[in-house]
């Protein structure tokens, strides 16, 4: 009888170990539409769960209309005179950076926005077209660096034309804005080189794996809302545009990704660019999760399974 109550015992603790070790490491899943709760208007914010971090004066939350359908959501308006570059960091607490950051090695983010226009731009270097995307792994102070999977629109077109591109396209970039090596690391045209059109919603997700052996995989995708106007309503089935991107972590190149960058450690946000002319960009239904490496994960399950059938046979 203790034979079976010592071994139930231990069986016990360590599943309770590894649950909490996976709770632990599946800390974050966020869902924000940007309402009064989560953002905050004020030049010094202190409340709510992001926190400016370039060009606070040129984002603001507020009701989005396109056609008759409303919702919350942020408006990143830009300078006249750019370029500009305005970001804002998922912050738990605002008032006191850091943001919150990411330990998992294995996140997941999207975002639906809308353009307002398509004034051609001259934005950050290294960022020759408006853009508007999701900031991932992002440390700050001098010299570090992030991930920004975004979709870039260079021209005054829109859907159809000629002198217009769109691109879903990979950067490593800079506490200021600026891309490293003066372009992306990774680009693709949309399917049949469409253009996104003004008044249309569309989903971008980023989703990015670091194993441990420091291989980084990034995918990125881009749909279109099936209603237009309405960024609640069903995706299209087919993406506009698949990004993927696969290299070792201090491997060219990335040889400027910093040591927290090469633990999967950073932050999240959303990021816009733009040019001397004020031509914004609407978000809203902002996604965020991390959870622990695939197999990490796996290795844990297989621990739990093997402690019960341990448990099993030693309570017979």
């Amino acid at each position: 009888m203790a034979a079976k109550k010592t071994y139930s015992t231990i069986g016990a603790v360590f599943i309770g170990v590894f649950v909490l070790n996976i709770a632990a490491q599946a800390s974050t899943a966020v869902f924000s539409t940007f309402t009064t709760t989560d953002y905050s208007n004020n030049a010094s914010q202190t409340s709510g769960i992001f926190r400016d971090f370039l060009n606070n004066s040129s984002i603001n939350r507020g009701t989005i209309t396109t056609g008759t359908f409303n919702t919350s959501g942020l408006t990143f308006a830009g300078v006249t005179g750019g370029p500009t570059a305005d970001w804002t960091l998922y912050d738990t607490s605002p008032s006191l950076a850091p943001a919150d950051l990411l330990t998992t090695k294995h996140v997941t983010e999207s975002l639906d926005f809308e353009m307002a226009d398509f004034n051609n731009a001259t934005g950050q270097t290294g960022l020759t077209e408006k853009l508007v995307g999701l900031l991932g792994m992002f440390n700050e102070g001098t010299g570090q660096v992030g991930l920004a999977m975004t979709v870039d629109h260079q021209g005054n077109g829109t859907a159809g034309t000629t002198n217009a591109v769109t691109t879903l396209a990979l950067y490593l970039i800079s506490q200021t804005g600026n891309a490293l090596g003066n372009g992306p690391i990774a680009s693709v045209r949309l399917t049949n080189n469409a253009n996104i059109a003004a008044g249309t919603w569309y989903r971008l997700d980023f989703n990015y794996t670091l194993s441990s052996t420091g291989l980084l995989t990034v995918v990125g995708d881009l749909f279109r809302h099936s209603t237009a106007a309405n960024s609640n309503s069903a995706l299209d089935p087919v993406a506009l545009a698949n990004l993927s991107f696969i290299e070792q972590i201090n491997a060219p190149p990335l040889p400027q990704m910093g040591a927290l960058n090469q633990q999967g450690i950073g932050e999240a946000g959303v990021i816009y660019a733009g040019g001397s002319t004020r031509n914004g960009v609407n978000v809203t239904n902002y996604r965020l999760a991390d959870q622990p490496e695939p197999a990490t994960l796996a290795m844990m399950c297989g621990g739990i399974a093997g402690l019960l059938l341990l448990r099993r046979r030693y309570a017979k």
